[in-house]
């Protein structure tokens, strides 16, 4: 992930778990962040699998897997924001 896109999603969470923003409002955007990063994942692990389906030994699928690496952390920081505002069952 780049330093830019984790320093946003650090200041955009950092923002979200701020004292005085806890209640209703809060755990359902931390459910609405928890959903979108579910899907982002879901996506590239059908691109990623369509790569290694379609490379036939040419595409060693390395830019696909990155993204996957990248989605993967934006899911684990969607998780522990629901976790704070929502708690542990969804």
């Amino acid at each position: 992930m780049s330093v830019l896109l984790h320093a946003t999603l650090s200041a955009v969470i950092a923002v979200a778990l701020a004292p005085g923003s806890t209640g209703p409002a809060t755990c359902k955007d931390a459910e609405q962040r928890f959903e979108a990063a579910k899907r982002e994942l879901d996506l590239t692990l059908q691109d990623y699998a369509k790569c290694v389906a379609g490379s036939r030994g040419r595409d060693s699928c390395a830019v696909e897997f990155d993204t996957i690496d990248a989605a993967h952390e934006r899911f684990e920081s969607a998780v522990e924001e629901y976790r704070t505002a929502c708690g542990s069952g969804m």
